[in-house]
């Protein structure tokens, strides 16, 4: 489940870091709206050696933004 989540994650981060090196317009006074998607994976452990028992946890983050341009 690890090497699926690593590679899911690289292969979106290398197609956006390619998709934004192709603009070569100037697109800094356009209002934009997008979303943010993320994973998590999160564990609690014992550091005591003591009798602990939990499960680890895989979840999903999502979100929206907006870009305003203000003061060109």
């Amino acid at each position: 489940m690890k090497k699926l989540l690593l590679a899911v994650t690289t292969l979106v981060l290398v197609s956006t870091s390619s998709f934004s090196q192709n603009e070569s317009i100037d697109r800094r006074y356009e209002l934009y709206l997008g979303v943010k998607v993320g994973g998590n994976y999160s564990h609690v452990y014992d550091t005591k050696g003591e009798e602990f028992d939990a499960d680890p946890k895989l979840g999903l983050a999502l979100g929206a933004f907006v870009s305003i341009p203000i003061g060109t």
